[in-house]
């Protein structure tokens, strides 16, 4: 094709600047005092989470992390890429479960 001498050239440019990674963790959880469980929620854009503590010698509790949590609605083990990754295309929820927490006696 041949262009025409009145045809208009158009081009756009797109300027994409990314999001900064965040993960941000609901302020509050608890375990009512006979023990169980407590689930800690919260939302990220990251292509995978890793979840660990810091021993804590002046507290008597003692939490074992979980294998796997929910991320975006899926099963996903603990410091693996989460499958389809949400994160790419906007934050998206996820809730890790701590279960055999001892009474508060």
């Amino acid at each position: 094709m041949v262009p025409n001498p009145g045809d208009v050239k158009k081009s756009a440019t797109i300027n994409q600047a990314p999001v900064a990674e965040f993960v941000k963790i609901d302020p509050t959880a608890s375990v009512g005092k006979g023990g169980g469980a407590v689930t800690i929620n919260g939302t990220s854009n990251s292509t995978k989470l890793t979840f660990s503590l810091t021993p804590d010698e002046t507290h008597p509790l003692t939490l074992q992390i979980p294998a796997s949590y929910q991320a975006a609605g899926k099963a996903t083990s603990n410091g693996a890429v989460i499958a389809d990754d949400p994160g790419a295309t906007g934050g998206f929820a996820f809730s890790i479960v701590f279960s055999g927490i001892a009474a508060n006696t």
